[in-house]
């Protein structure tokens, strides 16, 4: 069936007919549909996002497991909500192995890397902003190219010709990452990046701030400190960590200056840690022990 809107109390048992188990993203829509579900012996999961929830108020029904795609807050999900799981987003790694291939094999004498500034976003999600700073504070004669896709996110000016700003977006999506040597997002706040991921798969390694949940994933030698800006509120406060500039700066200089040795390793670890984290492979072992852990509830 298809429901226009959110849910209306006399359309709760249609949708739970013949229904062994409910997954809801984001919010259920009417809470009373897990209240009804539990009723009926339906189990519940529901995937939210931390910024995004609604039981701060305590009194809503919930489900029976709370399931994030990433890592950020999880732990204070878990003191709050109990029940909760981490699954992330899968990549289909396998449809980037060419990409990764040609990246691994790439020689070029000018480090090219990437950065994903996508849409207009709330306090510059993607710290776009700090890293064209950043950039125009290495010398010259640090040769490099930042390629900065966007689509409709402001990345203001900067007169620095080792910054290129491509507004084109490719007919497959996959070939936004093929022909470099890095990805660059010192990203403000967390959560999941699905560009991070797909970057992971095509074997760039991911600069980040060392924040949750990239402290998590990435390397330490591929994450920049921060320091803590105004936190944005949403329906809880969020923390908004700016890269360290110097840092940032540091570590650009020492990724353009990496050895071919070194760069094909990096690009390995990048490789490895899409397939162990995000394949769809590894992805459904996650679901198998959800599964597991729904039928003893």
């Amino acid at each position: 069936m298809t429901i226009d809107g959110f849910i209306d109390d006399s359309e709760i048992d249609k949708i739970l007919e013949d229904t062994d188990i409910l997954l809801t993203f984001e919010i259920p829509y009417n809470y009373n549909l897990f209240a009804r579900a539990k009723e009926l012996g339906i189990k519940t999961i529901l995937q939210n996002n931390w910024e995004f929830t609604d039981y701060l108020q305590q009194t809503l029904p919930r489900p029976d497991l709370f399931m994030s795609h990433s890592y950020w807050h999880l732990d204070d999900q878990r003191v709050l909500l109990g029940r909760s799981w981490y699954v992330p987003t899968p990549v289909f790694v396998d449809d980037y192995a060419e990409i990764y291939a040609d990246n691994l094999l790439l020689r070029r004498p000018t480090p090219k890397f990437l950065h994903v500034a996508g849409r207009q976003t709330v306090r510059d999600r993607n710290g776009t902003l700090d890293l064209i700073k950043a950039v125009e504070s290495i010398p010259d004669s640090v040769k490099f190219q930042l390629v900065i896709k966007t689509q409709t996110a402001e990345v203001g000016e900067t007169h620095d010709p080792r910054i290129v700003i491509d507004r084109d977006s490719p007919e497959d999506e996959k070939e936004l990452y093929r022909g470099f040597d890095a990805m660059i997002m010192p990203r403000k706040f967390g959560g999941a990046c699905m560009p991070m991921t797909e970057a992971l798969a095509a074997g760039l390694p991911v600069i980040m701030t060392n924040v949750e949940p990239n402290d998590r994933i990435l390397p330490r030698e591929w994450l920049v400190s921060t320091h803590e800006e105004e936190p944005l509120m949403t329906r809880t406060l969020v923390s908004v960590d700016q890269a360290n500039q110097r840092e940032l700066s540091d570590l650009i200089v020492k990724f353009a200056k990496r050895s071919l040795t070194k760069r094909r390793a990096d690009s390995n670890r990048a490789r490895e840690i899409a397939v162990e984290g995000y394949s769809p492979e590894s992805v459904l072992a996650k679901w198998k022990f959800i599964m597991s852990k729904l039928r003893k509830i």
